[in-house]
């Protein structure tokens, strides 16, 4: 894989070490200010983190359900 562009290094550790305290859905990272979830996610696959993906259903702050969406959880993270 290409270099990745650092200057999305701190999104990439926020994410990790994120993940190192639990699972994670896309809605939860993009709350904590990552914008772009699933790319950061895979760069960090690419690196080789054992990063796993499962689709669930998550109601918004609005009440809306959403099925489907990435739940991303680190393998090896304590639960």
């Amino acid at each position: 894989m290409a270099k990745l562009p650092s200057k999305y290094a701190a999104q990439r550790n926020l994410v990790l070490e994120t993940l190192k305290l639990s699972p994670k859905t896309t809605y939860d990272l993009r709350r904590m200010g990552i914008f772009q979830p699933p790319t950061r996610v895979f760069e960090l696959k690419a690196m080789g983190y054992p990063i796993q993906t499962s689709r669930v259903r998550v109601v918004d702050q609005d009440g809306y359900p959403h099925n489907g969406v990435a739940l991303y959880s680190l393998e090896g993270a304590k639960p």
